[in-house]
């Protein structure tokens, strides 16, 4: 069964519609749009922006009670592939091989909170993450957050100077010019217009994408803001 079309959206976020397997999958959620109940599977990496974004979400449609977990990516994936997860919230896009892609793949660690703890207790460490893990750290790793140094990137796709490093922040992803970026998909194989696609319209609308602004990332549409000068004459 076909879904919605590709719908390319913030951070930058793609909104994904794909064609699922989901002949042996009960489906027995109750959800509308805008309420009911339905199981959300997120990429933790992501999770500190998805929070944000649904505690508006649930605040505009209180009759939305999504249950929501949190997986590394490479869980995600299995549960998309195996049929056990119809929509999902990830950082990366789904592939034909993703499978042997999977069975091939190793983590270090279980979680970012763990990257962030090792880097910050083992000198010459190097860690990958995502930039909103340290933007407005959580209390419990607030602490060792503090001894993490972002490290600037160098861009070698610029032309010009070729000296300059970046570190992330909105100036320099609007600008492309910190180069390690990736795009955030929402996998919807629910197969009807219920609280994931609710959700999913949320993540792109005006006030999805002003959340993603305020969270020092940048949003693949700019909300517009009007500014009236007055002049005393």
């Amino acid at each position: 069964m076909k879904l919605r079309n590709i719908v390319k959206f913030a951070l930058p976020l793609i909104v994904l519609g794909v064609a699922c397997n989901q002949a042996k999958i009960e489906d027995n959620n109750t959800d509308q749009f805008t309420s009911g109940t339905y199981n959300f599977v997120f990429d933790e990496s992501i999770s500190p922006i998805l929070d944000q974004e649904l505690y508006v979400f649930k605040s505009l449609y209180p009759l939305a009670k999504p249950n929501i977990i949190y997986q590394p990516e490479n869980k995600i994936l299995n549960l998309v592939l195996n049929n056990q997860a119809r929509f999902a919230v990830m950082s990366r896009d789904l592939h034909r091989d993703e499978v042997n892609l999977l069975t091939n793949r190793g983590l270090a660690v279980k979680s970012s909170k763990e990257v962030i703890r090792y880097v910050a207790e083992h000198d010459g460490a190097i860690g990958f993450i995502s930039y909103s893990w340290l933007i407005e750290p959580d209390k419990d790793y607030e602490a060792v957050a503090k001894n993490i140094k972002i490290v600037g990137i160098k861009n070698e796709n610029l032309k010009g100077d070729m000296s300059d490093y970046f570190k992330p922040s909105q100036s320099t992803l609007a600008l492309k010019q910190y180069p390690l970026t990736r795009s955030v998909y929402v996998v919807d194989c629910t197969g009807k217009i219920g609280l994931g696609a609710g959700f999913a319209s949320f993540l792109q609308s005006e006030r999805g994408q002003k959340i993603v602004l305020r969270s020092g990332l940048l949003p693949d549409s700019l909300p517009t803001r009007e500014i009236s000068i007055k002049t005393e004459m």
